[in-house]
């Protein structure tokens, strides 16, 4: 009798000795999951963002384009300077009568040349928007407006500018001879973006809420392109 309770001793022993065995082994297991430390649990495959496959390092914003200048038959035959085209020399006179030299007064970093008149009601939209459109917002960023009155006399010209409150320097170009044989032989009202060198980068011959879109996207194209240099790749150029 003592034997046999001595038997069952043993074999209690050896279980309890294997379940304590199999209990460090499980613990020993990798965990599909790991801790934060706080009792959650965090999945390695979703630990970016909370989705599985995500990056967490944000993707650079797209580079913004200059859009291209398309213009075709009658159009493109009355340009007389295309984009990569210096724009002509001129010394027109202001409103008051003094005569400036165009080049004189570019901006630092870009310019906005704009041939307008009277007659033209295009002429006059753009004439008030490119204030608050370009004028004021980029000024302190190096960009300069000029706007250039074709076929108007002074006192017409000078008070379609403050009718519509225009902030920028205007020229006047009064027997059209500057527009006419530099720069186009037809189409009022033409807008042209140049660099700091006077070289033109982008330009319009009409005045629309597309030319508004594509002024702006112009001049930050350019301010994106000098803010990446090693970025940009124009192997044409």
């Amino acid at each position: 009798m003592r034997s046999c309770n001595r038997s069952w001793t043993v074999l209690l022993a050896a279980c309890l000795v294997a379940a304590c065995l199999g209990c460090q082994n499980g613990a020993t297991q990798e965990d599909p999951t790991k801790s934060n430390g706080a009792g959650k649990k965090i999945n390695p495959e979703t630990q970016n963002n909370g989705s599985k496959g995500t990056n967490s390092v944000p993707k650079p914003a797209s580079r913004p384009e200059v859009p291209k200048v398309i213009l075709i038959g009658d159009r493109k035959l009355a340009c007389r300077v295309w984009v990569g085209h210096t724009m002509p020399e001129a010394n027109l006179p202001d409103i008051q009568g003094n005569q400036r030299p165009l080049a004189a007064l570019y901006g630092e970093e870009l310019t906005v040349v704009f041939f307008w008149n009277s007659e033209s009601l295009y002429s006059i939209s753009e004439l008030e928007d490119l204030t608050p459109d370009v004028a004021e917002p980029y000024r302190d960023k190096g960009v300069q407006v000029v706007g250039i009155n074709v076929g108007d006399t002074p006192e017409t010209a000078a008070r379609q500018i403050q009718q519509v409150g225009a902030k920028f320097t205007n020229l006047l170009d009064q027997d059209r001879a500057y527009f006419l044989t530099k720069v186009a032989k037809a189409k009022i009202p033409r807008t042209y973006l140049l660099d700091a060198k006077g070289k033109i980068v982008w330009f319009d011959d009409e005045y629309s809420p597309t030319t508004r879109r594509d002024l702006e996207q112009a001049i930050e194209a350019k301010f994106w392109e000098k803010e990446n240099p090693n970025e940009c790749q124009n192997p044409k150029e």
